[in-house]
């Protein structure tokens, strides 16, 4: 009976490493896990040679190498657990113990179950990743990387060296930056990299006018074009620029992302081709290719929009920078598709063969024409340019047109008609 239970128990723990190894494999697949991605590779049960003792098994191992080195430059360490009771803290010490003792540069702990308060501490204090696997394999990060040494001890013993005073070097790297201590080489180079790389970013603001000098350089186009921009003129600016469109599987909500080092716009599978969202996602990813490609090619990014855990990307601009970029990039889709000129243009064209009053003010109220004249005239215009119903209401509110004078939704109003 006991070692039925302990056959259960291995088996158990076995399937709980595949899952985490086919989690790590998949982010590493993404580049998404916080390495360089192109040169790494992830090991199931890999053995190192401990400093003093007997060799070490670790759960699972993630290399990067330099390109024809033999050796890798950085170590990851995974430990699994999958218990039934919370981890206690002799648990993250012993790991903690084992990455010191083969010399490896972070540990990441994955677990089924919470972690006790004092083990939680302890992995603070040693700079261990703690990630709680839920049951749909997504990944909850419980502790995450820090750089500052959480022991005065450590601390002190490092200050010392750095300032020249006689006390022997217990680490093999200690460097000092600012307030911030480091001991070991990987610390000091991730993190000095991620915060010049948040320095040197300086993203400016763009007005509508800014946005539509880059849409009139790359197309040719000027203020008084009042064409209509196909599908494959999208396609063209893409091709024009190296890039690619491929149908890719993205999480749900998420329709589209760019590859830079491929030259790659992936879209998700879920969107129709040529339909209105379709375009927009094209044109979202045009805008952040010629306004922000620069600074994409400078940092890893996956425009997940907050899909992927801030562990996965540490090389990553500031939350308000990135907002900024897509704000910019929605903005960059909707004047390329909805050229001011074109739009008004046609809209005053329906406006002579459709007379209504306080042109071109549209009214919303109680009264029936009030409400039948968005569900004729806005249809139309979204048919014409291929984009969105939403988006021409967003148009109309944006230049001060609509007057909507009863609570009631204009999605409503246009519920027999397409949505984003």
């Amino acid at each position: 009976m006991a070692n039925q239970e302990k056959n259960n128990t291995t088996q158990k723990g076995d399937a709980f490493e595949k899952r985490v190894f086919n989690i790590i494999n998949s982010l590493i697949t993404k580049h998404t896990f916080p390495t360089n991605c192109s040169y790494t590779k992830v090991f199931a049960k890999k053995k190192y040679p401990a400093i003093e003792g007997m060799d070490i098994i670790f759960d699972i191992a993630v290399e990067t190498s330099m390109p024809d080195a033999e050796t890798p430059s950085t170590i990851f360490l995974i430990e699994c657990k999958d218990y039934c009771s919370s981890i206690t803290v002799d648990r993250i010490r012993n790991f903690h113990s084992q990455i010191q003792s083969v010399g490896a540069h972070k540990g990441f702990f994955f677990t089924s179950a919470p972690l006790q308060s004092g083990a939680l501490q302890m992995a603070q204090k040693h700079n261990i990743g703690v990630v709680l696997v839920q049951p749909d394999d997504s990944l909850e990060w419980k502790v995450r990387r820090t750089y500052t040494n959480s022991s005065d001890i450590l601390r002190h013993e490092a200050e010392q060296y750095i300032c020249g005073q006689e006390t022997p070097c217990v680490f093999p790297f200690v460097a000092k930056c600012g307030d911030i201590v480091y001991t070991n080489i990987y610390d000091f180079l991730t993190h000095e990299l991620e915060q010049q790389l948040t320095e040197d970013i300086n993203l400016p603001y763009l007005t509508n006018e800014d946005i539509n000098d880059y849409i009139y350089r790359e197309t040719g186009r000027d203020a008084q074009w009042h064409g209509v921009t196909t599908t494959s003129q999208l396609e063209d600016m893409l091709t024009q620029r190296g890039y690619e469109i491929v149908s890719s599987r993205l999480p749900k909500g998420i329709w589209g992302e760019i590859d830079i080092e491929n030259k790659k716009v992936g879209v998700s599978t879920e969107l129709e081709y040529n339909s209105p969202r379709w375009r927009f996602t094209v044109a979202h990813e045009i805008g952040h290719i010629i306004l922000h490609e620069t600074i994409l090619e400078n940092i890893k990014y996956c425009e997940l929009k907050g899909a992927i855990d801030e562990e996965c990307n540490t090389l990553a601009i500031s939350d308000a920078n990135l907002r900024r970029m897509e704000i910019q990039a929605n903005k960059f889709a909707a004047q390329l598709l909805l050229p001011d000129h074109a739009l008004q243009y046609e809209y005053a064209q329906w406006y002579a063969r459709h007379k209504f009053a306080r042109f071109p003010i549209i009214r919303i109220d109680s009264q029936s024409c009030n409400r039948e004249l968005p569900r004729k005239v806005f249809p139309y215009l979204a048919s014409t340019f291929n984009v969105s119903v939403e988006m021409i209401i967003n148009y109309f509110r944006a230049q001060n047109w609509l007057e909507e004078k009863i609570p009631i939704k204009l999605s409503e109003l246009l519920y027999n008609y397409p949505k984003i």
